[in-house]
């Protein structure tokens, strides 16, 4: 993955694209490094948006990070439990 990323930083510099961050092309470059070093078992990971939970929405139930929409209806008591 790093020999990827660093042909591809190489390639853009060739071409005369800009890979400086703040760039779109130099923030992906900075993105896939982190992933890189993600998905190393030698190097220190960083931080994971998924192991990130806010403060506020710690105690609220959520669906895959999104909140859980309050149902539009209730459903009715099925006939047979109307007694």
């Amino acid at each position: 993955m790093r020999s990827f990323i660093s042909a591809a930083r190489e390639g853009a510099s060739r071409e005369g694209q800009k890979i400086e961050p703040g760039t779109p092309f130099g923030d992906w470059l900075a993105w896939a490094g982190q992933q890189a070093d993600r998905l190393d078992p030698l190097m220190e990971s960083p931080a994971s948006v998924i192991d990130r939970i806010d403060d506020a929405e710690a105690g609220y139930a959520s669906y895959c990070g999104y909140r859980k929409p309050e149902p539009p209806f209730k459903f009715a008591k099925p006939i047979w439990r109307l007694k």
